[in-house]
């Protein structure tokens, strides 16, 4: 059985809070492993169902199953209760990307919403420049019921493990808490060392990145299984 979790609760529980968000709603009338609907993916992952927008590296005009030649996918069984599902251009790999998209679901009431937020910052921390990393955050757009998590790496640390001294990268991502556990859904871009304060020099532009933000914020949803 799917629960339908309450309302968003509110304060600020984290040095970067755009809002604490409850997964609710209606989910979708199919349980699939995954699926495509229009420009969103629904996959299931640890005792949740989730639904995402497509990857950034996707154009836009592609809709429903037209995006799976154009992309791959890996999942990861961290244990019993945490899995993962992963997703880069087919032209590129798991471990040498410009863009891909991710979803991590925890099955575990008691996860804290905090310990999903500082997922996302720490390991970013622990691979950049210490002077290179701006953290924030963008605030509901719309409709939207919570905000998006913004790291910036303007430059890998040195000898930094499986990425490139010469490079640099954007995360976005949304956290949502379930009656079942905890959900994040990020994705990252990586491209040249850029300079945080000139978006002209970023992987990504500054109305890209503004506008899958929303999406993230829009298309973004999950719902906990019981049973």
């Amino acid at each position: 059985m799917i629960r339908q979790t309450g309302a968003p609760l509110v304060g600020l529980i984290f040095m970067l809070s755009p809002g604490l968000a409850w997964a609710e709603d209606q989910p979708p009338a199919a349980e699939p492993e995954m699926q495509a609907q229009e420009r969103v993916l629904l996959v299931e992952l640890a005792g949740h169902y989730i639904a995402m927008p497509f990857p950034g590296f996707i154009a836009e005009e592609v809709t429903g199953d037209a995006v799976f030649p154009l992309m791959q996918s890996q999942r990861l069984s961290h244990d019993a209760n945490v899995e993962q599902i992963d997703f880069v251009p087919v032209s590129e790999s798991f471990d040498d990307w410009t863009g891909h998209l991710s979803a991590l679901a925890i099955k575990a009431p008691d996860v804290a919403y905090e310990t999903m937020v500082g997922s996302l910052v720490a390991p970013i921390r622990q691979i950049c420049s210490p002077d290179r990393v701006l953290t924030t955050t963008i605030s509901p757009q719309g409709s939207a019921r919570f905000g998006t998590y913004v790291v910036m790496c303007g430059q890998y640390a040195e000898n930094a493990a499986g990425v490139d001294e010469g490079e640099g990268e954007i995360l976005l991502a949304v956290v949502l808490k379930t009656a079942a556990g905890a959900v994040k859904v990020w994705t990252e871009f990586r491209g040249p060392a850029f300079d945080l304060d000139n978006s002209e020099t970023w992987p990504i532009s500054e109305a890209e990145l503004a506008l899958y933000a929303v999406e993230l914020q829009l298309r973004t949803n999950v719902w906990s299984i019981e049973g």
